[in-house]
């Protein structure tokens, strides 16, 4: 879900309303979809100190082991509290790693600036996982899942509670419930995905009950075996009633 900018508002005047600080993880912020824009939420009227903005390198740029990442905040108690809580868990940041992220957005900007747009990373890497969004959704639909399309990031959640129902998932216990009983059942055929209940908490676990992420920032390789596993479990279903875990596969 990428919020609209009279979204954002509505959700900044409740801030202000209830005297409430936002956090916001915007670290996808440069990878939408369609004609979907990002807005930040502390640009808008009376939010600046009352957000903090949380960015990453490694989303940014799709380098995930360099773990960069910063929050920003016009709050100058939270920021002496923010700096505090980075000094005794971290200490410091690689400063090559700073640097390279640093011109890493000054290429970008620049680009953006001078309205290059076609040219910049981020531009081809929207086209590229926008393909690769398609590709997802048409696997999930062809299981016979219920994929949700995604506006911005490079995950697909999909309502998998029909399939679920469906499955004899006794060799897969789980106290955790169905959902994540299905994902080891899942995992054990080679694709692996995400229970949505793990960011829930116990009392709103019912909420993402049958929810599954799966990414999609993966290689064309890759996701041509996930597609054989996934359309394989597919025509199984298909051709029988009781449906049991059949041969593996690994990717």
């Amino acid at each position: 879900k990428v919020f609209t900018s009279s979204e954002l508002s509505r959700i900044g005047e409740l801030c202000v309303k209830y005297d409430t600080i936002a956090i916001m993880d915007e670290v996808y912020e440069w990878l939408t979809y369609d004609d979907n824009k990002h807005f930040r939420l502390a640009s808008m009227p009376g939010m600046y100190e009352r957000t903090v903005t949380i960015g990453s390198l490694g989303k940014a740029f799709n380098v995930t082991g360099w773990r960069c990442g910063w929050a920003i905040t016009g709050h100058p108690g939270i920021r002496h509290a923010l700096t505090l809580a980075h000094v005794v868990s971290v200490y410091c940041c690689p400063t090559p790693i700073q640097e390279a992220a640093a011109r890493a957005f000054e290429i970008e900007l620049d680009k953006l600036e001078l309205n290059h747009v076609d040219s910049m990373y981020w531009t081809q890497l929207c086209a590229l996982m926008d393909k690769k969004r398609t590709l997802m959704y048409d696997m999930l639909t062809d299981m016979g899942l219920k994929p949700m399309v995604p506006e911005g990031s490079y995950y697909m959640v999909a309502d998998c509670r029909a399939l679920i129902e469906r499955l004899d998932l006794t060799a897969y216990y789980d106290k955790r419930g169905k959902t994540s009983e299905f994902v080891r059942w899942l995992s054990a055929r080679g694709v692996q995905a995400v229970p949505l209940t793990v960011f829930y908490s116990t009392g709103n676990k019912h909420l993402a009950e049958g929810l599954v992420r799966f990414c999609f920032i993966k290689s064309d390789e890759t996701l041509a075996k996930a597609k054989i596993v996934l359309t394989g479990i597919n025509n199984e279903l298909g051709a029988n009633k009781e449906f049991y875990l059949g041969r593996q596969h690994n990717l």
